[in-house]
């Protein structure tokens, strides 16, 4: 696991050591992070979320409670999951946009 500076990742999360968590990024209590993931910097991810293999998540991204995140999905800057939804394998969203369950 490759993590930067000023990261914060509670004691019960989950990160694989082939993820990628960059500065002042936060991975809450529950949450995982599978292999080949990249957190960007300042993404924030909630209790219990779940970021699949190979997942990009951008910088000021944030993934809320509970949410999945499928494998190879790419999440733009600033893009916002709301809690409990499901961005499926291979889905790309833009820069600013917002999941809902």
């Amino acid at each position: 696991m490759t993590v930067e500076k000023h990261v914060r990742i509670h004691e019960t999360a989950t990160v694989d050591p082939e993820a990628h968590v960059a500065k002042h990024a936060t991975v809450h209590d529950g949450a995982s992070v599978a292999a080949d993931a990249r957190i960007g910097k300042h993404a924030t991810i909630h209790e219990n979320a779940r970021i699949g293999e190979g997942v990009v998540v951008g910088k000021h991204a944030t993934v809320h409670s509970g949410a999945h995140v499928g494998r190879e999905a790419r999440l733009g800057k600033h893009v916002t999951v709301q809690t409990g939804a499901d961005v499926a394998a291979d889905a790309r969203v833009g820069k600013h946009s917002t999941v809902h369950e």
